[in-house]
């Protein structure tokens, strides 16, 4: 989980991975960013006009979880989106 966007932009483990087209950062309220690679090699977010719904945003969490290995994730759930994103910082949530 990132707090905000100085931990974004300061984390070079996270500069250093290369993305791909498909994928996306969901803040808590739910907006969408798409992460481009530039051309140097940098990465940077555009906002989306879009909004994951509180739905999709558990199906993620429970395939982030089931990809680490945790059990009864079909049981997660949340109340908000900043509930599910802030599960995934403390997977002993999940």
């Amino acid at each position: 989980m990132i707090a905000d966007q100085s931990t974004w932009e300061s984390g070079e483990y996270l500069q250093a991975i290369r993305y791909h087209a498909s994928d996306a950062l969901i803040d808590a309220e739910g907006s969408l960013y798409q992460i481009l690679n530039t051309a140097n090699g940098e990465v940077s977010l555009q906002r989306l006009n879009k909004k994951a719904s509180l739905q999709a945003v558990i199906e993620m969490v429970r395939a982030h979880a089931a990809e680490l290995g945790a059990c009864c994730v079909a049981k997660f759930s949340a109340t908000s989106i900043q509930e599910a994103i802030s599960s995934i910082a403390n997977s002993a949530d999940v």
